[in-house]
């Protein structure tokens, strides 16, 4: 029997405002009218013993790969990291110094071809030759802000770990320092 992997997610769309009665100013925040709130499940098989929670202080301020050279000294590790993720999920626990993010990156390769015939009659575009290389920003956590993002590839498979990246452009050892916790999860 396969293990699952399930990631719960909601998203809600606040609408804020202010109003003054009577001298006194109101905050007013109110759920967005036009998408309101929504929530689901997404469930993916993985392998228990590719799973990995790394807890410690982020020390890197160029995007690294999420794994013990990310963190200062030895952070906490729990588990064997997998070698491609299903899952990922991070939280900024706690920060010193002044505010600012964490940033998550997932980095995507592939293949492409050049550019054949730029008026095909359905409008496509084809490439030709070389290495495609995009890098997305998947989430700039605040103090107290966590993230739980589904991963997978064409086939189903995760994505290499080694393309989920961390960052912390604020870090200065002893004096403004975040402490995050990370987790991979997949085959």
């Amino acid at each position: 029997m396969a293990n699952d992997l399930k990631i719960t997610s909601s998203v809600e769309a606040i609408i804020n405002d202010s109003k003054s009665v009577g001298g006194k100013t109101y905050t007013i925040k109110e759920a967005d009218k036009n998408v309101g709130s929504s929530s689901g499940i997404y469930t993916q098989e993985y392998s228990a013993a590719d799973s990995v929670k790394y807890t410690g202080i982020v020390n890197v301020t160029t995007f690294t790969a999420i794994g013990d050279s990310a963190f200062e000294g030895t952070p906490t590790t729990l588990g064997a990291a997998p070698s491609q993720a299903k899952g990922l999920f991070v939280k900024v626990d706690s920060q010193t110094g002044n505010a600012r993010t964490v940033d998550v990156e997932l980095t995507l390769t592939g293949t492409h071809t050049a550019v054949t015939n730029p008026t095909d009659s359905d409008g496509a575009v084809t490439l030709t030759g070389g290495t495609t290389t995009l890098k997305v920003v998947l989430a700039r956590l605040l103090s107290g802000e966590g993230c739980a993002i589904p991963l997978s590839d064409a086939d189903g498979s995760g994505l290499p770990i080694a393309n989920i990246k961390i960052k912390d452009s604020g870090y200065v050892n002893n004096t403004a320092e975040s402490t995050v916790t990370a987790v991979l999860i997949g085959d």
